[in-house]
């Protein structure tokens, strides 16, 4: 695997709330412990972890690129790692990839970027300052074209197509994620509610729902927003809810309707780009985003014909679970994530050698 007991660092912001990207970090890394690479979470602010989904992923903390990295154990006894050499290889997130990558590679550090997001690609570049050209030839600036990165994994089609465009050339993985389903379980019980995120798309789903509200046509349903709730409750709103509106917003995948289909929900919206590749007929009934007229009418139509069929959507938002387990199995993610980390650390041991 790894040459002289190098390991695999996933950089991770220090976010509490809960964050779809920041746990599938934690997942990766897991996988790849489990797969016998030795890998490790890093966060810059002491003794931060995830806490809002069990994980006792192992997580490692740094202040500095050529400090020694701490680690805390369960019990909170502390043990270090020796400083990053070339022999590690650093994972960064698409936010952090401006950032932090001039600053690892100028100490010979290999990277891959672990783009979640296109959408965030450009976020941190202040693209009115430098001539665009000067993205490309500037590979201090620019990760994406710099001889140290080893290559960038995806988690969507979409994110594939947009980074080949904004990137020609560049080394692209994309493994297909999932969730957890022993958590996000199909449920056939439905009461008649209609779940939604508010904090996305936060204007349009106000007037959305108000729109529905005024009409008064929904009798016997009630709206059920899931916001500031575990995953857990998250969980078990979808598992009852009949309905879920996504609201999905330049997404990288778009994790919350995914998950209301895998519990057998009735999807009806957005698909934020990245969900466009399972957000689709018969299993949904994607709306193009902005359409809020096109979006309530269709909300309003399917309800009521719910109210007249229900075995007709029982039946639809079980093949659409069926149809997420299929296409995005746990087994799916761990086996193409292990191939993937295999060709990287190839690719690593290579450029090793050329030094």
């Amino acid at each position: 695997m790894l040459q002289n007991e190098g390991r695999i660092y996933y950089f991770c912001p220090s976010y509490s709330r809960p964050i779809g990207g920041l746990k599938k970090i934690y997942q990766h890394v897991d996988i790849l412990n489990a797969a016998g690479i030795p890998s490790y979470v890093v966060h810059s602010e002491m003794g931060f972890r995830c806490d809002w989904f069990e994980n006792k992923t192992p997580v490692a903390y740094i202040e500095a690129a050529n400090d020694p990295l701490l680690v805390l154990n369960d019990e909170g006894d502390e043990s270090y790692l020796p400083p990053f050499s070339a022999y590690d290889i650093l994972v960064l997130p698409e936010l952090m990839a401006y950032q932090i990558a001039p600053h690892t590679i100028a100490l010979g550090q290999y990277i891959v970027i672990f783009n979640q997001n296109a959408y965030l690609t450009f976020q941190p570049v202040k693209l009115p300052t430098v001539p665009f050209t000067a993205l490309r030839e500037n590979e201090d600036k620019t990760p994406y074209y710099n001889s140290n990165l080893l290559g960038t994994i995806v988690v969507s089609e979409d994110l594939v197509e947009f980074l080949e465009y904004a990137f020609p050339g560049l080394a692209l993985y994309h493994v297909h994620i999932t969730i957890d389903f022993s958590l996000f379980q199909y449920s056939k019980e439905k009461k008649k509610q209609i779940a939604y995120m508010p904090r996305k798309h936060k204007n349009q789903n106000t007037q959305l729902v108000n729109i529905l509200k005024e009409r008064n046509n929904l009798s016997g349903w009630t709206f059920v927003p899931i916001d500031n709730v575990s995953e857990q409750e998250v969980a078990r709103i979808l598992q009852d809810s009949a309905l879920f509106l996504s609201f999905s917003e330049e997404e990288g995948f778009g994790l919350p309707p995914f998950e209301a289909m895998a519990c057998g929900c009735i999807v009806i919206g957005y698909h934020g780009q990245g969900g466009k590749e399972f957000l689709i007929p018969p299993y949904a009934y994607p709306i193009n985003d902005g359409e809020v007229l096109l979006f309530a009418q269709t909300v309003e139509k399917i309800v009521l014909d719910y109210n007249k069929n229900e075995k007709f959507y029982q039946d639809q938002a079980q093949k659409a679970s069926e149809f997420i387990y299929k296409n995005y199995s746990q087994r799916r993610e761990e086996e193409e994530l292990k191939a993937i980390w295999l060709q990287i650390i190839e690719k690593h041991q290579k450029a090793l050698a050329a030094l």
